[in-house]
């Protein structure tokens, strides 16, 4: 019979795991810079369109948009287009020095109420 020699445990190289960093401050700064870009549309306005808009961010360190993405309609095609001309025309600003990754993904929803002032 063959014996077979016991298996040496191999070291698993253990991951440090990372501080959970809060982009919580960042992530309102965006929020109020693309909300002073809304403009609700008269069009919507009229037929008392209502919604909220989702959309996926991804960043760069220096705050460049890299893509974006629908991820819930409002309902209203020209709603969904103003929330993507209002992340269009935002400047977005750099990431936080001690953020250490590469980039940045988060969800921002936009809100389109009549009962605000937009």
């Amino acid at each position: 019979p063959l014996v077979s020699s016991p298996q040496r445990a191999t070291p698993r190289a253990r991951s440090v795991p990372r501080k959970k960093f809060d982009l919580g401050p960042y992530i309102r700064r965006v929020m109020t810079a693309i909300n002073q870009e809304k403009r609700y549309p008269p069009m919507a306005r009229r037929m008392e369109y209502e919604g909220v808009t989702v959309l996926s961010l991804h960043l760069s360190r220096d705050g460049k948009l890299l893509k974006t993405k629908l991820v819930k309609s409002s309902g209203y095609r020209i709603l969904d287009d103003e929330a993507f001309r209002m992340i269009r025309a935002v400047s977005f600003p750099s990431l936080p020095a001690d953020y250490e990754q590469p980039f940045a993904n988060f969800l921002l929803p936009v809100v389109f109420s009549l009962d605000s002032s937009d």
